[in-house]
């Protein structure tokens, strides 16, 4: 699998400078023999794994190639501290999008300024693929109870353990956990057999972001991952953390009782 294609996104993976380089010219070929042209300032190369050389030249139609330490490719940033980048980012987004909001609907009713916040701020576009196990995956969810305390104008000291309760949803963890539960079934349901595979080796066991996420739902939610060849297996996993609605034990450490539901009216 040395090529990737989406629309006109194209990555080419390579074990060595040499074999790049043999890829680029079958690039060339193709372009001159189909009347295509690729654009060498909009490329980009990137080198991973230790002990691989830092300075290498590549060139496309007699022009170079930069060489980054990390690029966006689909939304999704690749290469050197990328965890950190693609959470920065979406942190960064979210309160934009949580200022855009409240700036337009401020005066709305509370249940309606959730929804339009639910709709506008919460696409959270590849979160599955986030380090659940990084701090920065804890600032998104203390960005998102800061957001819902100044959406809702509630008191800066309300609760953590409150917030879902006045939302009617589940907690920030919750929804980033179910939403990877839904990705990776469809991943273990995928038609391409590639995207199967890949599955597959998350199960087994990898050095991914998704199979540390996959480690860390199934231990939380005590679901045994070798169980999870099938999609079947994965559905009560999925509903599981979608019911998992209240924290009810924090809730009755805490002295607090249902009624203070209330301040959601």
């Amino acid at each position: 699998m040395g090529a990737l294609a989406y629309a006109d996104d194209i990555i080419l993976l390579s074990p060595s400078v040499t074999s790049a380089r043999k890829m680029l010219g079958i690039v060339k070929q193709f372009a001159a023999e189909y009347d295509v042209k690729f654009n060498p300032c909009k490329s980009q190369h990137l080198v991973f794994g230790q002990g691989c050389p830092v300075k290498t030249c590549l060139s496309l139609d007699g022009q170079p190639i930069e060489l980054s330490s990390h690029c966006t490719h689909l939304g999704i940033v690749v290469g050197d501290d990328a965890d950190n980048r693609v959470l920065t980012q979406a942190v960064g987004d979210f309160n934009k999008r949580v200022n855009c909001v409240i700036a337009q609907f401020g005066s709305a009713h509370c249940i309606t300024k959730y929804r339009l916040f639910k709709a506008f701020c919460m696409s959270l576009y590849a979160c599955p693929l986030w380090n659940l196990l990084s701090k920065k995956a804890n600032d998104f969810c203390t960005a998102w109870r800061k957001a819902v305390r100044k959406l809702l104008s509630l008191h800066p000291w309300t609760h953590n353990v409150l917030l879902p309760l006045i939302c009617d949803d589940i907690s920030p963890e919750g929804q980033l956990h179910a939403r990877f539960a839904s990705f990776f079934k469809k991943v273990l349901t995928s038609p391409n057999e590639c995207v199967f595979t890949c599955g597959q080796l998350v199960i087994q066991g990898s050095r991914s972001n998704v199979c540390n996420n996959l480690n860390l739902i199934c231990s939380k939610y005590s679901v045994n991952r070798c169980s999870l060849n099938s999609v079947g297996q994965v559905l009560p996993l999925v509903r599981k953390i979608e019911f998992t609605k209240y924290e009810f034990d924090d809730l009755v450490k805490a002295g607090y009782t249902r009624n203070l539901l209330c301040l959601r009216d």
